[in-house]
């Protein structure tokens, strides 16, 4: 017999329960707090996220939506273990190391950056693999994002280089500073833009203005970064477009010559404006030059990409299994701008290093199976992000406050039917023994 614990939930099929409990919404209303730059300031960054984490936990309990979400990760974990044993791999893996031979409670932003990482996941595989939660957070994400970046490009479009100087306002809210969230932008815009098109009426053009002034904001912030990201991700969907169903071939066909005719008319009309000098500038250099990094090597004080990277992986074939360790904060044994050459350098393989590559290269190979299995554009544009997460991770140290928001808008693992009760709770009522 099953048991139907009291909820104000009771007469709601179970499918729409989750999306309408505020365990599901205070958990989103966190993460969409922690990747708003003003409301991460106002609510002290991670603070902030986890004490409206905590308000979801006691709602959850409340309103007896905790344990059917319990039930709902444990699935997800036991679909996922892989997934799931590289995460706790990592988290474990850091917070020794940062204890053992790191600063400990002084880089205390930094080790509670492996924690957001599970906790994401966490979020993902309790909620993700609801149509309605998954469309709730993407629109919700949207428009706050959109309200934020609507008042950044003022600012931005009125001072060149001033997107340093936001970052430098709000660093206290982010594991890396407020220059992370330019780049997050320009990796989860596609799968944004896609829900943005799946809508109709007002609400798709909200929508779909929301997501251009999000692509404004990180192509003006003058790092080379965000645009290259976005360049690159529309150079990703016209090849991954290709090998989509032959009954698309003229939508392929059409979206091609959409994206290059923006891409070079975008160009022409921005390659002279000084809002785009540094991003163009390091771009151009790179594409010239891929050793320089996006730098002019002409400049004695300029250190490419490359030369950083190379530090770490010096530092990797000489401590290859835990690491040389330390801060990761001025540290002379890394370049301090690869999250993948980076950790490996300062945790080693086996010390959480080599797990945060793992989960990545996971979410790369889950999702490219996704997309050969269902060649659909919504296949197609999660692995485009994925894609991008692999190569910001690479040139940039971005991986740890990425993650969370990529796993979320991308759930890239495995969301086999779940075989839920007609009831409220899994949990089922051990018979009783009668009395004679």
């Amino acid at each position: 017999m099953d048991v139907a614990y009291p909820s104000r939930f009771a007469h709601v099929p179970q499918k729409a329960m989750i999306s309408k409990s505020w365990f599901f919404r205070l958990w989103s209303l966190a993460f969409i707090v922690q990747y708003t730059p003003a409301l991460a300031f106002y609510l002290h960054g991670y603070a902030g996220f986890l004490s409206i984490l905590g308000l979801a936990v006691l709602a959850g309990l409340v309103e007896s939506s905790f344990n059917e979400t319990l039930y709902l990760i444990a699935k997800g974990i036991s679909q996922n273990r892989l997934l799931f044993m590289f995460v706790i791999w990592y988290l474990v893996g850091f917070e020794l190391n940062a204890f053992s031979r790191g600063r400990g409670l002084d880089d205390w932003r930094l080790m509670l950056g492996p924690l957001i990482v599970l906790i994401g996941l966490l979020y993902a595989f309790g909620f993700m693999h609801d149509g309605r939660c998954y469309r709730y957070f993407q629109i919700g994400l949207i428009i706050v994002s959109g309200i934020q970046t609507f008042f950044s490009v003022q600012v931005l479009s009125h001072s060149i280089n001033i997107a340093r100087v936001m970052w430098a306002q709000t660093s206290g809210a982010w594991i890396y500073g407020n220059q992370a969230i330019y780049a997050t932008y320009a990796i989860v815009t596609p799968v944004l833009l896609w829900r943005a098109f799946k809508e109709s009426g007002p609400l798709r053009l909200i929508l779909i203005l929301s997501c251009l002034f999000i692509v404004i904001t990180s192509s003006i912030s003058s790092f080379a970064t965000p645009l290259g990201l976005t360049i690159l991700s529309a150079l990703i969907v016209l090849a991954l477009s290709i090998f989509l169903l032959t009954k698309k071939v003229w939508t392929v066909i059409l979206v091609a010559g959409i994206i290059s005719a923006i891409a070079l008319f975008g160009y022409q009309y921005t390659h002279d404006n000084p809002l785009f000098f540094q991003a163009y500038f390091r771009i151009e250099n790179f594409i010239r030059n891929p050793k320089s990094g996006g730098y002019d090597l002409r400049d004695p004080i300029a250190v490419s990409r490359w030369e950083l990277a190379q530090i770490s992986i010096r530092t990797f074939q000489a401590e290859p299994l835990l690491g040389m360790g330390g801060p990761r904060d001025y540290n002379p044994f890394i370049g301090r701008h690869s999250s993948f050459f980076d950790t490996l350098a300062i945790y080693g393989l086996l010390g959480g290093g080599g797990a945060l590559c793992g989960i990545v290269l996971i979410l790369l190979a889950n999702a490219t199976r996704q997309y050969w299995h269902k060649h659909s554009w919504e296949s197609l544009l999660i692995l485009t992000i994925i894609i991008l997460l692999a190569v910001v991770g690479i040139a940039d140290p971005y991986w740890e406050g990425i993650i969370p928001l990529v796993m979320i808008i991308a759930r890239p693992f495995s969301q086999r039917e779940f075989h839920t009760e007609k009831v409220n709770s899994p949990v089922r009522a051990r018979p009783v023994p009668l009395r004679h």
